[in-house]
């Protein structure tokens, strides 16, 4: 299990890595969680659960049956803002 809590973290590293080099502006569609998965060499599953926690932290949001999308962040766009991940849950400070 904790190997696939550090999966997850990687996913979400590598999919915000992946929005601010792609320069994405607010409000851009995601790929689809299949797309995404063939692209990071992953399962839906993961991608689904990456996602999650960026839309949790506030990266991302999501419509119901639309998508996911890039979010604003206090009116600043992801992409040219001064940002860092949380650290996962089981990490300590």
């Amino acid at each position: 299990m904790l190997v696939e809590i550090d999966e997850i973290g990687e996913l979400k590293e590598k999919i915000l890595e992946s929005v601010v080099k792609e320069n994405y502006p607010p409000h851009q569609k995601l790929l689809s969680e299949k797309k995404l998965a063939a692209t990071f060499n992953s399962t839906q599953n993961r991608i689904h659960r990456a996602l999650q926690r960026l839309i949790e932290s506030g990266y991302l949001y999501s419509k119901p049956k639309g998508g996911t999308f890039i979010a604003e962040r206090n009116g600043v766009n992801v992409n040219t803002a001064e940002f860092s991940l949380p650290k996962p849950e089981n990490e300590s400070a």
